[in-house]
């Protein structure tokens, strides 16, 4: 048996362990949420389309279908850029519906929209930290 030194002394550890609590319950490899049915670690997918020369010459749908077969990710939606608040709006309710807790934003600057787009996913109970953003 283990022990552990304190002040004055030695003490022994009991041989339990206490049980730590794990987070939401799993019923066959997936979590329940109160919105919807989404594997742990579950991601969404937010792809913003480019306005002018860059959109001419970059065609976002052969990327937006391979993220679909990507294992994790739950949501590949794109949207127009510059975002509006509408706009993202929509996509946390899809969100919310399906259980995900985390979000890539890709082809939009963190500096100009992170503050709006975490305020507002926060509301679908994503966590800010979760929000990451790929330009």
């Amino acid at each position: 048996m283990k022990t552990k030194k304190q002040s004055g002394g030695t003490r022994k550890r009991s041989g339990k362990r206490k049980e730590r609590s794990s987070g939401p319950k799993k019923q066959s490899g997936r979590l329940k949420t109160p919105g919807g049915d989404a594997t742990p670690g579950d991601v969404a997918v937010i792809v913003t389309q480019l306005e002018g020369d860059l959109s001419a010459g970059l065609n976002l749908e052969p990327l937006l279908k391979k993220l679909k077969k990507v294992p994790g990710v739950a949501l590949v939606e794109a949207q127009s850029y510059p975002s509006t608040r509408t706009e993202i709006e929509g996509f946390t309710s899809m969100i919310a519906k399906r259980g995900i807790d985390r979000v890539v934003v890709a082809g939009c600057s963190e500096r100009l929209y992170g503050k709006l787009y975490r305020d507002i996913l926060a509301r679908a109970e994503v966590d800010p930290s979760w929000v990451e953003f790929a330009n």
